[in-house]
């Protein structure tokens, strides 16, 4: 049996833009949700509750934002760091499985 494992950089590098992507559609919500706004102050019960249930979509996605804020950057620590553990042990185990049949 053989285990396949990729390359630490190839794993770390996955999981960068994979963090970059997030955050680029953190920054396209940030910039949606900021352009909505009603078209004139809400006259009637109906425009009241309609902006009221805009204020809520508003406020959910912001706080869905501030939520995952730093869940990204520290997955992406994580992954490096796990990712370059596995590669030193990688590396050990295979000097040492060369070691044993020296001699």
């Amino acid at each position: 049996m053989n285990l396949d494992i990729d390359d630490p950089d190839e794993v770390i590098a996955a999981a960068t833009g994979f963090t970059a992507a997030i955050d680029t559609v953190g920054e396209l919500v940030t910039l949606v949700t900021g352009e909505l706004e009603p078209p004139r102050r809400p006259g009637s019960a109906l425009d009241r509750v309609l902006t009221d249930r805009l204020g809520w979509i508003v406020e959910t996605f912001d706080g869905a934002l501030r939520n995952d804020a730093g869940r990204t950057a520290l997955t992406l620590r994580q992954i490096t760091e796990t990712a370059r553990a596995l590669g030193a042990v990688d590396i050990a185990g295979g000097e040492s499985v060369r070691g044993t049949g020296a001699g």
